[in-house]
């Protein structure tokens, strides 16, 4: 049974932020070590800046990421939550991206009508395409329920 993928929000900024601070977290740590002794302490402390500028932007990639995949999950359920559904809403979603909105809706609202409409930008939410939604719909099985429009 495949399982339902709501995709990565900003994943290009995701990804910078884990490259550069990668890259400040190896030149920090490998000129440190090599400076260590070094007579003047300016290169020194630049260098450390680096690393924990490094470490912060690697910490900050790890909380958009777990906030992708896990935080906007329980964050929009609690949402749709709060509101007295009767079981017969039109829901339209507008900027649905790959569904999450729509389909915990559908959940909701099982004789109701669900639209989710879109430009599908995959700079905003990764791989954010209509089928994605649909793909997403059919593994939480309300795809009877929901329709996807650009």
């Amino acid at each position: 049974m495949k399982t339902a993928d709501y995709g990565i929000d900003k994943p290009d900024r995701v990804r910078a932020l884990a490259m550069v601070g990668l890259v400040l977290i190896g030149t920090g740590l490998s000129q440190f070590i090599a400076l260590q002794g070094a007579v003047d302490v300016w290169p020194e402390l630049i260098l450390f800046i680096c690393l924990w500028i490094g470490v912060l932007m690697m910490l900050v990639a790890g909380i958009m990421l777990w906030s992708s995949k896990s935080g906007k999950g329980n964050l929009s359920g609690q949402m749709v939550d709060k509101l007295n559904w009767r079981g017969r809403e039109k829901v339209l979603d507008v900027g649905c991206g790959r569904g999450l909105l729509t389909i915990l809706a559908a959940r909701k609202a099982p004789l109701g009508e669900m639209v989710g409409i879109d430009v599908w930008s995959q700079e905003q939410l990764s791989e954010n395409t209509k089928e994605a939604a649909m793909e997403n719909a059919e593994a939480e099985r309300v795809a009877d329920r929901v329709r996807f429009e650009d």
